[in-house]
């Protein structure tokens, strides 16, 4: 397991318990940007090692 990858990402606030899983891939990452416009994605604090910080994406080429 890649210890740099996020493990609590979820979606709308710090204490949402819907998870997100952002893709890697970069045309699926464009996708999942365009499907989620308008929404934000937290570190979790209701999962293990949640931080409560607000994440965003990083699209590499």
């Amino acid at each position: 397991m890649d210890p740099r990858l996020i493990q609590t990402a979820v979606l709308g606030d710090p204490e949402s318990d819907e998870p997100v899983f952002c893709p890697e891939d970069p045309e699926e990452l464009k996708a999942f940007r365009l499907e989620h416009a308008g929404n934000t994605w937290w570190c979790g604090i209701n999962l293990p090692g949640g931080c409560g910080r607000r994440l965003t994406t990083k699209l590499c080429t």
